[in-house]
Parts: structure tokens; sequence; C-alpha cells
């Protein structure tokens, strides 16, 4: 899986910053990345490490089924994951026919390294463009943890969110890179280090008392990044200044954090201070709307002033207090509880 062949001359076309770059990004990278970036690399033109950087960018664009070496494990994965057939249904469904059929039914795709790889028609814009190379941040996941097992000393990075849950049990992360350190369990591993991708979040091994709860934890705000709040306005504003309020430090506060927003009043910005002056004018009885004294009226000056007559904190993402809305804890226990550590 780690055999990744490069097209020839492709490192002499990179610069020596491209070439860091890319170096960089393999060594952090997933099995399942790994795998997908072989399976890009063969389906479409790489000519230069921007072709390269910018693969790294859209393995969104690939459907990947694992286990699948072959047709027959091909059909076998489409009857119990996207078919959800019944385990003893398998012996009367000829498999291999049935990943035959499922191919001829998708894009291209190629066998790799166990599993199936074939494009799933969406399309992402390069973001590399040979000069912003400094911008480009790989920061689509939520928990990254490097696991090790008797057979990998070394081990392998496991990137979070894990899909199986939500997917119907569909092998995803964690599987492959179980297989991939030769084990059936994370028990059978330990965690060398773990990134989170919120840079308040620090010290994770010493936050779990397992490498479940971890995962767990690691998926669950995977999920959190992605649903943004059901599509609440400015969630992430909302979600980063409630956790600078709180000095969060933790993943499992943070997950609490994410689910209580509704107890944070937020000023984000200039913008929303003159609004907030406005109705504050209004609500305080000290002009009338529609008025000359109201078109001449300083809002946000008038709005500062509430801010700082009602407490208001100022974070690095606006203003932000708490409000009197109940703050529950589902994933934390309360400032001042014990601590866990692996």
């Amino acid at each position: 899986m780690d055999n990744i062949q490069f097209p020839i001359g492709l490192s002499w076309a990179a610069s020596p910053q491209e070439d860091l770059w890319i170096e960089n990004r393999l060594t952090g990278m997933s099995p399942k990345e790994k795998l997908l970036l072989k399976a890009a690399m063969e389906l479409t033109s790489v000519e230069t490490a921007a072709d390269l950087i910018n693969q790294t960018f859209q393995f969104d664009c690939y459907e990947l089924c694992y286990p699948a070496k072959d047709d027959r494990q091909l059909g076998e994965y489409v009857a119990r994951y996207l078919e959800y057939g019944k385990g003893n249904a398998l012996a009367y469904i000829d498999r291999e026919r049935l990943g035959q059929h499922y191919r001829t039914r998708q894009a291209a795709g190629v066998f790799v390294d166990g599993a199936y790889v074939f494009p799933n028609g969406l399309t992402v814009e390069p973001v590399y463009n040979g000069s912003n190379l400094s911008e480009l941040e790989d920061r689509s996941y939520s928990v990254k943890i490097r696991l090790a097992s008797a057979s990998s000393k070394e081990g392998v990075w496991l990137r979070l969110p894990d899909y199986a849950e939500v997917n119907g049990g569909r092998p995803d992360e964690l599987k492959i890179a179980l297989d991939t350190l030769g084990v059936t369990s994370l028990q059978e591993c330990r965690a060398l280090e773990a990134n989170c991708v919120l840079p308040n979040i620090r010290g994770l091994l010493d936050q779990y008392g397992t490498l479940e709860e971890l995962v767990w934890s690691g998926s669950n705000l995977g999920y959190v990044l992605e649903e943004q709040g059901q599509g609440m306005p400015h969630f992430m504003d909302r979600f980063q200044v409630a956790m600078e309020y709180e000095n969060c430090d933790r993943l499992d506060f943070a997950l609490d954090i994410s689910q209580n927003l509704h107890c944070y009043d937020l000023i984000p910005d200039t913008e929303a201070v003159v609004e907030y002056g406005r109705e504050s004018t209004v609500k305080d009885g000290l002009v009338k709307p529609g008025t000359l004294s109201a078109e001449c009226f300083d809002y946000e000056f008038y709005g500062y002033q509430k801010i700082q007559n009602i407490g208001m904190a100022l974070t690095g993402f606006g203003y932000v207090r708490r409000n009197e809305e109940n703050f529950y804890y589902d994933f934390s226990q309360k400032p001042g509880g014990p601590k866990l550590s692996m």
C-alpha cells in the first residue's frame, strides 16, 4: 500500500518546496488515503507536481469499496453494504457476476491493494496554482491518531471521522487501518500521537481512558464539523468563540459546547455591533424608527457601550457572553471533574 509509483521525471519537475510538501503530505496520509491516491494516479493523468498536489485534495471525487480484491469480493461488498443483503443470502448469489455487473454500471475504476476505486462523478476545482503552496493545508479531518501494533512499530495514521457506523457498517478508515496493522481491534493497538483539527484541543492522549473512546469522540467531532449545526448561521464563528470564552482545550468539552451554542450570545463583527445598537435604541426607547433623530444616531457607539455594560467578553472571533439557557453535559463532566489518561 505504501509503494506509490510516481511518474518518471515527476521529481525533476518539482521545486524543493513542492517536494517537501508532497513528502510531508504522504507521511501523514492514512492507509485509506494512500489507497485512493494510488487508484487516482492510475485513473487520471499526473504529469507534474501540481497535478499530484491537487490530487491529494480530490479524494472525495472517488468511491472506495473495501475489501474488494477482485469481482467476487466486490460482489460480496455490494450485497452486504450497498444492497444490505443478509449474510445467509450470499450462498445463493453469484458474487463474481454481481461484482462484474456493478463495475459496468459505474465509471471505469481499478482494483488496487485489496480495494476497488472508481470516480463518483463529483468534481473539485484545483486548489494549487503553482504559487500558493504555503496556503495549502490539509484540514479535512477531525482527529488523526498514529496507531502502532506488534507487527508495525512505526504505525499508521487513522484519519477521522470514520463513517462505518453511519453507513450501515461499510468498512472505512478504521477497518483499513486495522487491516494494515495486522490486527482486528483497537485493543491490539497503542496510540503514538494524536492531533485535532481544532488548534485549541491539545494533549488528546491524556484525555481518554481508552482508544475506543478517543476514536468515538473524534468521529463525533467530524460529524459536528460537517453538519455545521444543521445549517446554523455563523456556526464556526459561534463554535470558536464559545470555545475561546470557555478556555476549552478538551475534545469532550468541545463536543458539549457544539451542542449548546444556544447558551452563548455572540456579536461577531462591527456590522453586528451596529445592528445590535440599532435594535437596542428602539428597545430602550431612545429614538423612533424613521425619524430624523434615528437617521443621525450613532448606533455603533451605542452598540459598543451596551456590550460593555452587559459584560460581554472580547475574543478573537467577536464578543460573547453566557446567557441563562441551561448547558447540558452529554460528552464531558462539569469543570473540575476527574480527567482520564490512556
